[in-house]
């Protein structure tokens, strides 16, 4: 995966899809295999070109890992019932039909999305426009419990706390 340790400076020098970072840490830059050569002291990662579940209009499910205003980065882990491990991103363009001047409006760290795919290659771009894609768990910025839904918003039971999400028509905690 693509930020993922390969091993230190000084045990290997990176070569194509692995750089050193500031710590001294030899990283992945893209998402595929670890080859590492202990005699010639290098590591690669031979990237993997497609990763055959996932292309244009596919369905996936994903975990929000980090969000700015502009972009949210997403680890996707399912496509149509089935496990998968790869990286996403959403642009602020991408989250609503709406003018969204922050991210951070639509989608949180620690969300569960439901997006769509926009292209063929890692990291997938991916859109939550559609009513039926967007947040489809999130748990409250303030205590961590569950957020429900209730009408436009997300309600935490715990503590009060009331967030705004993007939230998709399959949002799985639903106030009654």
């Amino acid at each position: 995966m693509p930020g993922e340790p390969l091993a230190v400076e000084e045990e290997a020098l990176p070569l194509q899809g692995a750089y050193i970072d500031e710590k001294g840490l030899v990283r992945s830059q893209v998402f595929g295999l670890k080859v590492f050569d202990r005699y010639k002291k290098q590591v690669y990662v031979r990237q993997v070109k497609n990763i055959e579940l996932i292309k244009p209009g596919t369905i996936v499910e994903a975990y929000v890992e980090a969000v700015t205003d502009e972009l949210a980065f997403l680890k996707i882990y399912s496509v149509e019932g089935q496990r998968v491990e790869a990286s996403g991103i959403i642009h602020v363009s991408q989250a609503s039909n709406e003018f969204t001047q922050s991210l951070l409006g639509a989608i949180r760290p620690g969300d569960f999305v439901k997006a769509k795919v926009l292209n063929n290659s890692i990291p997938y771009q991916l859109t939550i426009k559609e009513p039926g894609l967007g947040v489809i768990e999130a748990y409250c910025s303030v205590c961590g419990s569950p957020l429900y839904k209730s009408n436009d918003k997300l309600v935490c039971n715990t503590c009060g706390n009331i967030e705004k999400r993007k939230t998709s028509l399959n949002y799985i905690h639903v106030s009654r």
